[in-house]
């Protein structure tokens, strides 16, 4: 792999979610899935545009993070480990998980973090925290989001859960 095209030596946020039945969907009416499909990528782009305030530093969802979905499968990542990614990845990854369930496409997966390569270009991601992430979403044998105890910590210091209710 040419190394000058990969984005690496980065620590980043990595999301890994798995659309439940979206399988037995695509078999027993494709038309419906990918309607179902669409409608989760249009909510996505919604998504993209909310805004974050952190430190009286305004920022835009998408400018933090990238999302990418294959099939049942949806990675999202950040561009850095700053609060304002972390902020951006619960942000997508909650609201994305609220709209599928809203379309019967229940969602179920995992946010990890360390050392994520990628090439936007080949569309070709690698790291630990992909791997972390699958591993504990699939653990949980429910529908929901579950984070590593690293992004637990982190967000509860950057104080996430009182900013977000208030």
């Amino acid at each position: 792999m040419n190394e000058k095209s990969m984005k690496k030596d980065y620590k980043r946020f990595v999301a890994h979610f798995d659309m439940l039945g979206m399988k037995q969907a695509v078999l027993r009416n494709p038309d419906v899935a990918w309607g179902a499909l669409c409608d989760i990528n249009e909510a996505k782009k919604r998504i993209y545009r909310i805004s974050i305030e952190i430190r009286d530093r305004n920022q835009i969802v998408e400018n933090r993070v990238r999302t990418f979905f294959f099939s049942d499968t949806v990675i999202i990542f950040t561009l850095s480990d700053e609060p304002e990614d972390l902020y951006a990845i619960l942000i997508l990854s909650s609201e994305l998980f609220s709209n599928s369930l809203h379309k019967c496409v229940p969602l179920r997966g995992g946010i990890a973090h360390g050392e994520f390569y990628f090439n936007l270009e080949e569309i070709l991601f690698l790291g630990e925290p992909l791997v972390k992430a699958y591993k504990i979403g699939e653990s949980a044998q429910w529908i929901g989001i579950i984070v590593d105890k690293f992004v637990a910590e982190i967000a509860e210091s950057y104080s996430i859960g009182e900013e977000i209710i208030q």
